[in-house]
């Protein structure tokens, strides 16, 4: 496989991590390519001819369309996980994009407790108020369905939804 296909193949984002960036400057190219030089010495040459490339022949295009497609089958599988083991009062978002989804916790639960107790069984989920500097957002998660779904994916949804319903009975109970 040549360098700029396993480039693409092997990429999520193109140039996360390659320091790779490009502006269009039109009248003010001259003092950009001026500012360049003077605040970096050297270029990854080979970097850039790959990505170029890559960008070039329609590879990168044709790997966001197979990344495209796996998003959407596994926000599938993640949705079908939270029909089948969360509370019926939780609710949740379908994004078009990313790999990211929102879940509304029932009344009486708490998204730092549900962290809490989901990383007491090594799963981790984002708690809402982390997201926000006057920590609102107490009874929303954020979930990830980027990363290949395997048993092990479904058998943590299905315990998470567990930990949130024994937390939603607890609170039911005082």
């Amino acid at each position: 496989m040549r360098l700029y296909e396993r480039l693409a193949h092997d990429l999520e984002g193109l140039i996360r991590g390659y320091r790779l960036g490009w502006i269009a400057a039109g009248r003010f190219a001259c003092a950009v390519r001026n500012r360049k030089i003077t605040t970096s010495l050297a270029t990854g040459i080979p970097i850039q001819a790959a990505i170029s490339r890559c960008l070039d022949t329609g590879v990168y295009d044709r790997h966001l369309a197979r990344l495209r497609r796996t998003l959407e089958k596994q926000q599938a599988k993640l949705i079908c996980a939270l029909e089948n083991y969360f509370p019926p009062q939780c609710s949740w978002s379908r994004p078009v994009g990313g790999y990211q989804l929102w879940v509304q916790l029932p009344p009486g639960a708490d998204a730092l407790a549900v962290q809490a107790r989901a990383l007491e069984h090594d799963i981790s989920v984002a708690p809402g108020p982390i997201f926000c500097a006057r920590r609102e957002f107490t009874r929303a998660i954020r979930l990830n369905y980027g990363h290949p779904w395997t048993a092990a994916t479904e058998r943590a949804l299905q315990t998470l939804g567990e930990l949130i319903t024994q937390q939603c009975a607890r609170t039911r109970k005082r």
